[in-house]
């Protein structure tokens, strides 16, 4: 009988611990979860050569853009 009242003693303590960490394990995720998506949507640069002067870009295609800042 003893080992029985133990065991629920244990079941108990377990219970209280675990009613304080589901909150803060959710609350840690969605934290994760929020900070991923502002990284994915708001800090992104543009794709290519990462908003710096890009060699990649024809010097026709620069003087376009030269231009079409111009105005």
């Amino acid at each position: 009988m003893s080992s029985l009242l133990s065991h629920s003693c244990c079941l108990a303590a377990a219970a209280a611990r675990s009613s304080w960490q589901t909150p803060v394990a959710l609350g840690v995720v969605a934290v994760v979860g929020v900070w991923l998506v502002w990284r994915t949507w708001f800090v992104r640069k543009s794709t290519g050569c990462g908003g710096g002067p890009c060699a990649a870009i024809s010097p026709e295609v620069k003087r376009l853009k030269t231009r079409l800042a111009q105005k």
